[in-house]
């Protein structure tokens, strides 16, 4: 039956890393946030969480569909935080002529080695057009980010890309963490006042609530800002490496035809 459920997991991605840290992580530790609650009522919450890292039995789909949860509600929150997605986000900014983030002669490098990588010409598109404009820009970020998706060398963007995939999930699972960490605050200290008992519950309870009402109000839309811009700086970064790939394609390519015409002609 394990077994089976570990296969059910591969099957459905969730032993992928990005999967594990950007997805199934942010909901994990959502939940976990009733702890203080659960450990106070001696509520077996542990033995629950175990057979969802396990993925044992109700725990594999269970699993499965806290992974897919978190990416809804992570999307849904990114439209929030950029509602032009994708055309205002980090990333496309940088690279579009009508609203750059960076300076003229950065952009037009980048653009050339878009232009070598893809073959989309961006500073062709006249700017008066915007929507194609726009949308030759969107289109050469997914061309790179494809090429790049899984490339051995971009060890650097994958991090940066879990990193921001976790915390725009872990900042959209916001409403559902704020419910979870108030209602663990008032069940833990309304128990210690009617039952008694050690107050360490309690107080770990407040401390939890206090934290994720400042994360929630105060850090969490920066922090998602931020992982974005690193995410751009990773990707324009890594371009590099799919210009290096090419080059070498090209003189392997070029070696092949040279032997070749040596045995033609010889």
């Amino acid at each position: 039956m394990a077994n089976n459920d570990s296969k059910l997991l591969r099957y459905l991605n969730l032993s992928d890393r990005y999967e594990r840290l950007a997805r199934f992580a942010p909901g994990l530790l959502t939940i976990l946030v009733f702890a203080p609650a659960a450990f106070y009522l001696s509520i077996p919450i542990l033995g629950w969480v175990a057979s969802i890292l396990t993925g044992i039995g109700v725990g594999a789909v269970f699993a499965v569909g806290l992974s897919q949860l978190s990416s809804a509600v992570g999307n849904k929150y990114q439209r929030q935080l950029f509602p032009n997605w994708p055309h205002d986000c980090p990333t496309n900014m940088r690279l579009s002529p009508l609203n750059s983030k960076c300076s003229a002669q950065q952009r037009k490098i980048w653009c050339a080695q878009i232009r070598e990588v893809t073959g989309l010409d961006i500073e062709a598109v006249p700017l008066d057009e915007v929507d194609e404009v726009e949308q030759i820009v969107n289109d050469a970020i997914t061309e790179v980010r494809t090429r790049l998706w899984k490339h051995p060398q971009a060890d650097r963007l994958h991090a940066q890309n879990t990193d921001y995939g976790f915390a725009r999930n872990f900042a959209g699972f916001g409403p559902f963490w704020l419910t979870l960490s108030t209602s663990s605050f008032l069940v833990c200290w309304i128990t210690f006042f009617i039952q008694g008992g050690a107050m360490g519950w309690p107080v770990v309870s407040t401390i939890v609530l206090a934290g994720l009402v400042f994360f929630h109000f105060v850090l969490g839309e920066s922090f998602v800002r931020a992982k974005s811009e690193h995410y751009g700086d990773s990707l324009f970064n890594s371009m590099q490496l799919l210009i290096h790939d090419d080059s070498g394609n090209r003189s392997v390519d070029s070696l092949t035809n040279s032997n070749n015409t040596s045995e033609i002609t010889g």
